[in-house]
């Protein structure tokens, strides 16, 4: 939970590079949307095992928060990985919108 706070820090940074007016910053604000909400169904799955500072099993509700989380960091995972490998976001000399490697590769 605390490295996701980092991770949401980082991403917020470069979000902010990015231009508004750019078709890059709507999909790049989606996926922080969902890193910020799976970070939430983290969150809560954590405190639903808390109780008067013991542990304790988490039940149903807990499982589920858990498995949305685990469904929307798979979906966040492939946004982040289409915005650096498609897009360049947050890589050092290469232009935002710039060619993906697949259409670098074809030409």
């Amino acid at each position: 939970v605390v490295t996701g706070i980092v991770a949401v820090a980082t991403g917020f940074i470069e979000l902010i590079k990015i231009d508004m007016d750019s078709p890059l910053y709507r999909r790049a604000n989606r996926h922080m949307m969902l890193a910020t909400t799976t970070w939430c169904c983290y969150a809560a799955s954590l405190s639903v095992g808390f109780e008067a500072n013991a542990t304790r099993s988490p039940g149903v509700f807990g499982l589920c928060l858990s498995a949305v989380g685990f469904g929307m960091l798979c979906l966040t995972g492939f946004l982040g990985g289409k915005l650096v490998y498609e897009h360049g976001l947050g890589v050092q000399g290469r232009t935002l919108l710039g060619p993906s490697r697949t259409a670098q590769r074809k030409s």
